[in-house]
């Protein structure tokens, strides 16, 4: 078994556990249940948006050098030259990708479009592989160089508009987690405030299921909600 999958078991392991105890904390076996499956769900989305976030900063990463070697090259039409005079230039992360080429072309195949392919194959980033098949062409029609721009420039609104997507929806989120917290605290206040409504909830049949169900349904509606504000470079 390899680690990844190891570490995948542990996880969903921890999750369950997590939801049987919340469960227990209230001796209702439906609430472990439900909760259970809610947080394995919940750090699932969590798992997604991270790996959105990983991206939308590779993004950003790729941009800011791609446009660094855009200006260098349409000046001066030569591809090499451009990534060698601002290879110091290159955001770190993918600094070794831009290198990697100066090397190949230096000392294992002059041969300039094979190299880009390669470079090419060294990232999954449908932007960076999109630049790298014009720059591919562009070594048969200089006339093509001027494209490059605006796929920086498509990043570019990109990265604008999720911005925007981002401030529009910080509001919404605010209220709806305020929200979420208010009714999942109403349980452990009611002991506090109303202690006969609590033994029903946490001591009889129907008072159990009825807080699995609405424990459930906020999971569910914050597991919807998170999935509304995904980036917009995600097909």
């Amino acid at each position: 078994m390899s680690v990844k999958n190891s570490a995948f078991i542990i996880k969903r392991l921890v999750y369950l556990m997590l939801g049987i105890f919340i469960g227990l904390l209230f001796n209702n076996l439906f609430l472990s249940a439900a909760m259970s499956l809610i947080i394995w769900k919940l750090f699932r989305q969590a798992d997604e948006m991270i790996e959105m976030k990983r991206k939308k900063n590779e993004n950003e990463q790729f941009r800011v050098a791609m446009g660094i070697i855009n200006g260098a090259y349409i000046q001066s039409n030569d591809i090499i030259k451009a990534v060698r005079e601002n290879a110091e230039r290159l955001p770190e992360a993918v600094k070794d990708i831009f290198l990697k080429f100066l090397v190949e072309t230096n000392f294992i195949d002059s041969d300039i479009e094979r190299a880009i392919e390669r470079m090419r194959e060294k990232s999954d980033n449908k932007f960076f592989k999109e630049w790298c098949g014009c720059l591919r062409q562009c070594q048969k029609d200089r006339k093509l160089k001027y494209i490059l721009l605006t796929i920086t420039e498509k990043m570019l609104d990109i990265k604008k508009i999720q911005e925007e997507l981002d401030s529009m929806l910080f509001a919404v989120y605010k209220d709806f987690i305020s929200v979420c917290v208010t009714a999942l605290m109403s349980l452990p206040l009611m002991r506090v405030m109303n202690r006969e409504w609590y033994v029903i909830l946490t001591q009889s049949m129907t008072g159990r299921i009825t807080v699995a169900a609405v424990y459930f349904a906020i999971g569910i509606s914050c597991i919807y909600a998170f999935k509304i504000n995904r980036p917009v470079f995600i097909d």
